[in-house]
Order: C-alpha cells, then structure tokens, then sequence
C-alpha cells in the first residue's frame, strides 16, 4: 500500500496558509453520516481539521470527539465553539487517545490515506463499539481540470482489503468536482458505512 508520511508541521502551515475546506458550514457527507446515528451517541471525527463537521455534530446535540494531528487546525477549531458537547485532542490516528469501545460512531473523510491505514483501521475498531457505526470518505483519484493530469491517491482493493473486521452496509461511489478554487478538478470517491462486528 501507498501512503506518504505527511508530517504535522507540513499541515500546520497549509491550516495557517488556508485551505478550501476551512468552512463553516457542514459537509454533505457529514449530514449522511448523521441519518445513522442517534442523538445519544458518542461520536468521533478523525481528522476533524478546523473543525467545520465535528462543530456541527457538536451543535445538534451529539456528544462529538475531534481528532488532527494538526496543532493549527484544532486551535482553529476551539476558537470556533466552546460548548461543552465537544472535545478536540491533537493526535494522530494509528494511536487514538481514548479507551476500547468508546465511541458509537466514527467518521472520516479523505483523511486516512494519509496516515498508516492498516494502524488507523485497527485503531477505529478498537475505540468502536460492537455494532457502532464507521463511515468512511476516500477520493480514489483527482483529474485536474486544467492540465489533465491525474493523481491516483488510492485503490478501492487497499481499502477492501483493511475492513474485513466491519460488516459493510452500504458502498457508494461518485463522482464530485471542486471548479471554484484556484487548481480545479474532478474525483471519484468512495463512500464506506460499516458497522463494527
């Protein structure tokens, strides 16, 4: 499997610089991730950032854990919202702060290929409870506008081949476009709803 090391600083200065997925309004994949969880549950976004998705579970009421090992981008997160339903923790995933069966949900979205996926996997099995949902966001690949060029980030048999421990309830892939930043583009991306056995 591919992955690249890609070091805190590297994403400290992208999260100073600015990044187009800075926002402060949800994402679409985190109001799907929503339809499957209760308002009980004890939630985890990993790879939260400044923290746009973990702040919205957070207002609508779930008990909701962010984690990056981005330092910048969780100090952007606490000076957004304070309220007592959220709990940001610079960490990394393949070795999460937070004891066995902890969460009712996970979710991740275009984050894990960056990290050891095979550790992080293993790590969101562990902090799950048994039937707790997992759902996963990849973009397999990204086709510049512009130039035509195409970036392969990761294969659908890698991931496939990582979440043999999790029933699969769902697989979905499609096609998305990003035109309104400065290197346009188009990705195929899967989406994953797992519930750990």
């Amino acid at each position: 499997m591919r992955y690249k090391k890609h070091r805190a600083k590297t994403w400290d200065k992208l999260y100073k610089k600015g990044v187009n997925w800075d926002s402060d309004k949800p994402s679409t994949r985190i109001m799907n991730f929503m339809e499957y969880l209760n308002k009980k549950d004890k939630v985890l976004d990993l790879g939260c950032g400044p923290g746009r998705d973990v702040i919205y579970l957070a207002k609508n009421g779930f008990d909701s854990y962010g984690v990056d090992f981005s330092k910048v981008a969780i100090e952007k997160a606490r000076k957004r919202y304070a309220g007592k339903k959220l709990h940001l923790f610079v960490s990394k995933s393949e070795k999460l702060p937070f004891k066995d069966n902890f969460f009712d949900a996970v979710y991740s979205g275009y984050v894990l290929y960056y990290t050891d996926m095979k550790k992080s996997i293993l790590e969101i099995s562990r902090v799950t409870k048994k039937n707790g949902i997992v759902y996963l966001v990849f973009a397999l690949n990204k086709k510049f506008i512009k130039t035509g060029k195409i970036i392969h980030l990761i294969k659908e048999k890698e991931i496939i081949s990582l979440i043999a421990k999790f029933k699969l309830l769902k697989k979905e892939m499609k096609k998305i476009e990003n035109l309104k930043i400065k290197r346009p583009y188009r990705a195929s991306v899967l989406v994953l709803v797992l519930k750990r056995r």
